[in-house]
C-alpha cells in the first residue's frame, strides 16, 4: 500500500485491523463481551474489496513486468496476444508456464 502512496500511518492501521480483530455478540441491541478472532480478513469486511483490488493491481503489474523478461514463457495460445492473465470480479487466470 505504501508503494501506491498510502501514508504509513494508514497502512499500519489497516494491518492492525487485519492482524488483531476483536468481536462482540449483540443480543437485543446490547453488546456482550469481546473475544479475539483469528488473523485475516473476514467475509463481509468493508475493507476486503479495497484490499483485494490493491493486491490484484500489484499482481497485474508484476505479471506485466515479468512478461518482458527474455525467459518468460507465454502459454502458446496467448503469446501472439501478449496475454499473461485475466481478472474478473474475484477470479484470476494466469496464462504462462511455471518455472
Amino acid at each position: 500500500m505504501e508503494g501506491y502512496g498510502f501514508p504509513a500511518q494508514f497502512v499500519q492501521q489497516m494491518l492492525t485491523c487485519v492482524n488483531t480483530p476483536k468481536f462482540s455478540v449483540k443480543v437485543n441491541g446490547q453488546s456482550y463481551g469481546f473475544f479475539e478472532g483469528q488473523r485475516g480478513l473476514r467475509q463481509g469486511d468493508p475493507a476486503s474489496p479495497l484490499l483485494f483490488v490493491l493486491v490484484m493491481e500489484y499482481l497485474s503489474r508484476t505479471l506485466k513486468t515479468m512478461s518482458m523478461l527474455p525467459d518468460f514463457r507465454f502459454h502458446p495460445m496467448c503469446k501472439g496476444l501478449n496475454l499473461t492473465h485475466l481478472t474478473f470480479a474475484d477470479d484470476l487466470m494466469i496464462f504462462c508456464y511455471g518455472i
